[in-house]
């Protein structure tokens, strides 16, 4: 089952020296990576005045089972839990 948040929920990241997925916290929960199985960058709105999205997507694969679609804010450093599938 797939499940969309309402909204990118906000996550924890621990990350390797080559700044690869590690580890993530949402909330309570904190979860071991053993995969990252895709990647991608987005860049949208360039073009507008404060429109500007810059992201760098993973889908990775968790110690418990779950497979998540996260992404990283590269504009305010900040890291986003987007889609579960479980």
């Amino acid at each position: 089952m797939t499940r969309l948040p309402a909204n990118p929920q906000p996550i924890a990241m621990t990350l390797s020296s080559q700044r690869r997925p590690l580890r993530l916290r949402w909330g309570q929960h904190s979860f071991v990576i053993e995969q990252v199985t895709d990647e991608w960058q987005v860049e949208t709105d360039w073009w507008l005045d404060g429109g500007v999205q810059h992201r760098h997507y993973f889908t990775v694969t968790t110690a418990q089972g779950a497979l998540f679609v996260i992404y990283q804010d590269l504009l305010a450093d900040q890291w986003f839990l987007e889609q579960i599938y479980d």
